[in-house]
């Protein structure tokens, strides 16, 4: 009999007071199985018992994150967002933004930039438990324009010095599965987490895709590429890995 091919879904758990991404995998297996990842949770279940035990399943997976945590309250930190309010600040590592929050009546939040100052404005009808999403997606659009004049022209710089290839844009973008990517068409994507980072990191980042306009892969030639631009990338890709919840505003 063929076996069936492995599907899965897209969910979000409140565990601790910490909202996890988590990725449902329905796999051909017997035994289910969960893993605290870098950029969310991962469950493997049986495929046949899909719409059987699903409820079961979730359960166990729940109680299994809540004794991790009860055993390293930290396990979480990676998935944690700043909570912002009226007169906060956010800083980035080049540049600090005092944060001004007021509400109207309106349907949709808004915000901008100006004289260094991030204001936003929230629906006045907003729910308590949706105004920290809608602030975090703001902030990440307002840092994302504001930062976006710099990145391209750093990533130009790098590439005109060492790669030399032909670029079609350069995008800042509010996502958490990955620092950056690059597509072979020559648009760059790279993530407003990466603001948060050192400087040498960033430019880790932008040499990583850059190289990537010569090798679509991760192969030898692709890391010679990095290596011979950054000798000590790995260094930078221990950061990374080690300290990404610290990018997480």
């Amino acid at each position: 009999m063929a076996r069936k091919k492995a599907k899965h879904i897209y969910i979000t758990w409140e565990i601790a007071g910490v909202s996890l991404p988590v990725k449902v995998y329905f796999e051909w297996r017997r035994t289910r199985r969960v893993s605290i990842g870098k950029n969310s949770v991962i469950v493997r279940l049986p495929w046949i018992e899909k719409n059987i035990h699903a409820d079961a399943h979730t359960q166990w997976a729940k109680d299994w994150l809540i004794t991790q945590y009860n055993n390293r309250p930290e396990i979480f930190d990676h998935f944690r967002s700043q909570t912002y309010g009226n007169g906060s600040v956010i800083h980035t590592t080049r540049k600090s933004y005092p944060i001004t929050i007021s509400k109207e009546n309106r349907k949709t939040g808004k915000a901008k930039c100006e004289q260094g100052i991030i204001k936003i404005t929230l629906p006045s009808e907003i729910e308590k438990d949706s105004e920290g999403k809608m602030i975090h997606t703001l902030l990440g659009r307002v840092l994302a324009h504001d930062n976006h004049p710099w990145i391209e022209e750093r990533i130009m710089w790098l590439n005109q010095h060492y790669i030399n290839e032909p670029i079609k844009s350069v995008q800042l973008k509010n996502n958490r599965s990955n620092w950056g990517s690059c597509s072979s068409g020559g648009n760059i994507n790279i993530s407003v987490r990466l603001l948060f980072a050192p400087e040498e990191v960033q430019d880790y980042v932008l040499i990583h895709e850059l190289a990537h306009l010569k090798e679509m892969n991760h192969t030898s030639k692709f890391w010679k590429i990095v290596e011979d631009i950054m000798p000590d990338y790995k260094q930078k890709e221990k950061w990374l890995k080690e300290n990404n919840h610290l990018c997480n505003f």
